[in-house]
């Protein structure tokens, strides 16, 4: 069992109780945790883009008897910058197909989750999907090189018609690239 106690550094209070500063330096200053008699860390705020796509939730088309038809599509609601659009949920796996192509190994790129066949979902088995496809678009936008990639632009386009044709276009640069080697 870990005992936490919190001790904030002040300065020694010379200042003249009527005047209204406050004292900018110990604002800055973070409070010192001690987890253990040998270990002290500091705890410190560490700005982030709070602006992430997420998957608001996931659809399914189809059911138990139609499972082989056309309609048969799992989709995916996605929020960004106040925008929401639907994606298939295959496109995520285009997405870290095309970044690892993309980077040929050479910079790091966050791990797929692994999807479970419809026959061999348990109960709760879409809000679990939900949440690792949100922690892989976490993780893709939190990593400065995939922002800016053309792919995860492509991937976050809106405009579903536009989406498919960027993506067609990106996939027919991918082999003649390929190709070319």
């Amino acid at each position: 069992m870990a005992l936490f106690l919190i001790i904030s550094k002040t300065k020694d209070n010379t200042k003249d109780s009527s005047s209204n500063e406050v004292d900018e330096q110990s604002k800055e200053e973070p409070p010192t945790i001690i987890t253990s008699p040998t270990k002290v860390t500091t705890t410190q705020t560490i700005p982030f883009e709070a602006t992430f796509p997420f998957v608001k939730r996931i659809t399914i088309k189809g059911g138990f008897f139609n499972k082989e038809s056309y309609d048969n599509k799992k989709k995916c609601e996605i929020a960004y910058e106040n925008v929401a659009f639907e994606r298939e949920i295959k496109y995520f796996k285009w997405l870290w197909r095309m970044l690892l192509l993309f980077v040929g190994g050479k910079l790091c790129v966050p791990d797929f989750p692994n999807d479970l066949p419809e026959s061999h979902w348990p109960e709760g088995y879409l809000k679990r999907r939900r949440k690792e496809l949100n922690l892989f678009l976490m993780q893709c936008h939190c990593i400065q090189w995939i922002r800016d990639s053309e792919v995860y632009s492509i991937f976050l386009t809106t405009d579903s018609k536009l989406f498919d044709l960027k993506r067609k276009n990106w996939d027919k640069y991918c082999i003649q690239q390929f190709k070319a080697r």
